[in-house]
């Protein structure tokens, strides 16, 4: 009898790891198990009120002057010695025009920390260096602005992608660029990238999408080993530039080595009667599930109430336009709205852009969401694979308890 319940337990804990399993198959986020679309989107409050704390100090830092002219290729050096009187923890970070670079942690109570960089043949004009010291409640920094004289770079080929058996990698600062620009404006956006790994590398660029409204430079360089530099990629809008989202891409590859920026320029009407903006209730999306967007429309130039023209689009980084609907939308003052979308059958995983277009006589506003098609996460696929092993691993058992018995049968009947 004993054992009868044993295996009627294992039976039964079978079935259940079964019906979980085909459970977890059809859900397609851990998000959305746990949380309704409105809880996803409601703030934590997490604040922290500290009294009496005293801001670390900056006490030197060189160069003493914050204004300095350098060579692109010129290797610039900094350092900045600091305390705080309350004796915290500190941390420094240091940023080439905006980009995070350098961490430095640990400090207690005072420190010394440095920092060097070569902007690279190719790149010209106002930079800046900038250093923060935080205690993790209040700050202290120094900034020093740098005027740039452009070095050529060497035409031809670098030193290779990984030769003599060496490993080859890189990164670039960022992965994605969103700007807003009227028709005729310019702008420059800096990046850096860094080899990290132990050759020397050379890297060239390619551009995809939009390529009329931005450029890069340089376009081809050589990085050393654990060096890093900086580049520029240019936006400039044609005056006769149609108002819209559109987007694009720079990949830069040394070797079988490759990083992607992917761009985002949404071309605002200099006329612009309306202001748009929209979010998604999730960025990181599954072929089955569907967009949620909440969208809110401002009429900033009191036109009273009017009817515009409201047109939903994913579009790739390649500057493909899919379809999703339109509607005509009476506005008056201001409107929020939640629409939901199916996800196109043929998009591919990869990064994609929801956008909202709002058309009124003539003029156009338009609000933009990235979002990531992506397979089962990680977690997601380890849990079933486990549940699947632990299923062998029972039915294994089974059957050995199923022989065991049937040898046991057979033994009794002999």
């Amino acid at each position: 009898m004993r054992e009868e319940n044993i295996l009627f337990a294992v039976i039964s804990l079978l079935g259940v790891l079964v019906l979980l399993s085909l459970v977890l198959v059809s859900v397609p986020k851990t998000s959305d198990m746990m949380f309704s679309p409105g809880e996803r989107l409601s703030p934590i409050d997490a604040t922290v009120n500290v009294e009496d704390n005293n801001a670390p100090v900056i006490t030197e830092h060189n160069p003493g002057d914050l204004s300095l002219n350098a060579l692109g290729t010129d290797d610039l050096y900094f350092n900045v010695t600091f305390e705080d009187v309350d004796g915290d923890f500190l941390n420094v970070k240091w940023f080439v025009d905006g980009n995070d670079i350098k961490k430095t942690t640990g400090f207690l109570g005072s420190g010394f920390d440095e920092f060097d960089f070569n902007f690279g043949c190719g790149v010209k004009g106002d930079r800046k260096v900038k250093v923060e010291i935080s205690d993790g409640f209040d700050l202290a920094s120094v900034e020093w602005n740098i005027d740039l004289t452009l070095v050529a770079c060497d035409s031809g080929g670098g030193s290779g992608g990984g030769g003599d058996g060496g490993l080859a990698n890189f990164t670039v600062s960022r992965d994605l660029i969103d700007v807003d620009l009227k028709q005729g404006q310019e702008l420059t956006q800096t990046l850096v990238v860094k080899n990290t790994g132990d050759v020397g590398l050379a890297i060239s660029s390619s551009f995809v999408g939009s390529t009329n409204l931005f450029s890069v430079t340089p376009i081809n360089f050589n990085l050393d080993s654990g060096s890093e530099r900086a580049f520029d990629i240019i936006f400039d809008i044609p005056s006769s530039q149609q108002p819209g989202i559109n987007t694009g891409g720079v990949t830069f590859k040394a070797g079988t080595v490759s990083r992607t920026v992917n761009l985002i320029i949404n071309v605002l009407d200099s006329g612009i009667l309306f202001d748009v903006n929209s979010e998604l209730d999730s960025s990181i999306l599954l072929k089955n599930d569907k967009i949620f967007a909440n969208i809110n429309m401002t009429d900033i130039s009191n036109q009273g109430p009017v009817v515009v023209n409201t047109s939903y689009f994913i579009k790739d980084f390649e500057d493909n336009s899919f379809f999703l609907g339109s509607e005509n939308l009476q506005v008056n003052g201001f409107l929020s709205l939640d629409r939901e979308f199916e996800i196109p059958k043929e998009l591919d995983y990869g990064r994609y852009l929801f956008y909202v277009e709002l058309s009124y006589n003539d003029k156009k506003a338009s609000s933009s969401n990235a979002f990531r098609l992506s397979p089962a996460s990680l977690w997601y696929r380890a849990l079933l694979i486990s549940i699947a092993i632990i299923l062998l691993i029972i039915a294994g058992l089974l059957a050995y308890y199923l022989y065991k018995k049937n040898r046991e049968k057979k033994e009794l009947m002999e």
